[in-house]
């Protein structure tokens, strides 16, 4: 089975913003935006917007975001350490889901 990348649809073209400490930075392409949910520097919890200027919402609210799986490089040197499959199951009901993924975010890779 072949390593999952970036889009490639429409959404893939599409430039993106975050917000960090209230600066806005960018535009990203959306395989940047991969890589960086890949390195941990983009959360769930991040703020990222189309635009520079306003429109944040939270990662975990954008479809074209949230999706995104680490990209495929083409230089061995430059791919991550491989890492370990997990596979966590929990049933949250204390209200606390968004602090469960922060949390689960922290370790790396989440989808």
């Amino acid at each position: 089975m072949s390593e999952p990348t970036a889009p490639t649809n429409a959404a893939s073209m599409k430039q993106w913003w975050v917000q960090v400490r209230g600066k806005a930075f960018g535009p990203y392409s959306s395989e940047q935006m991969a890589r960086f949910r890949a390195e941990g520097r983009v959360k769930l919890t991040t703020l990222a917007s189309e635009r520079a200027d306003g429109g944040w919402v939270e990662v975990v609210r954008i479809p074209a975001l949230r999706g995104l799986r680490t990209p495929s490089f083409a230089n061995a040197n430059e791919a991550p350490a491989e890492a370990a499959n997990v596979f966590v199951h929990a049933e949250l009901v204390s209200g606390a889901g968004r602090g469960f993924m922060a949390a689960l975010e922290e370790l790396g890779f989440v989808c």
